[in-house]
């Protein structure tokens, strides 16, 4: 949330964004493994999407 507002330009820098930020606590995962498998799932997806996205506009560039 935090690079999104940097990108979108709600705070002036990176440092700007921290400045005011507090901890809430460490947080320790009790299923780890679990995490794991589910992020591994998430990254796949993504880069699947992403290469479709990329493959697209190659063909939109090559019909122009």
């Amino acid at each position: 949330a935090v690079g999104a507002g940097i990108g979108a330009g709600i705070y002036d820098s990176a440092e700007t964004a921290m400045n005011d930020r507090q901890s809430s606590g460490i947080i320790h995962p009790e299923n780890v493994n679990k995490y794991n498998e589910l992020y591994g799932q998430w990254k796949n997806l993504l880069l699947e999407k992403l290469a479709d996205t990329v493959t697209k506009k190659e063909k939109a560039i090559s019909l122009s």
